[in-house]
């Protein structure tokens, strides 16, 4: 009989175990669904704030932005038919004529 007795009391610290897990799991879904419910609840608060419109707005004055800025630095980058090998000495000569007569 003392065999039995050994069995059922296996079997009863198994399932007990069995349910302490899921219990377990359990509280830990309640804390997970309770977490991302405020998560949640902060999210929408914070979507109220941005707008999708506004958004695409400051993008589009970006890439406006971008564009004139690029413009600028193609204008700036033109060749003026400068060689690309010139004497120094001659072009400082020329640049010091030039300020002499403005003097």
């Amino acid at each position: 009989m003392k065999v039995s007795v050994t069995c059922c009391t296996t079997k009863h610290i198994i399932l007990t175990k069995l349910l302490s897990h899921a219990l377990e799991g359990i509280k830990n879904a309640q804390q997970t669904m309770t977490a991302m419910k405020a998560a949640n609840k902060e999210l929408k608060g914070m979507m109220k704030t941005v707008r999708i419109e506004d958004i695409d707005s400051m993008q589009d004055e970006t890439t406006d932005v971008m564009d004139v800025s690029n413009e600028i630095q193609e204008t700036l980058g033109r060749s003026y038919n400068v060689p690309d090998e010139f004497d120094e000495e001659e072009l400082m000569g020329g640049m010091t004529l030039i300020a002499v007569s403005y003097s």
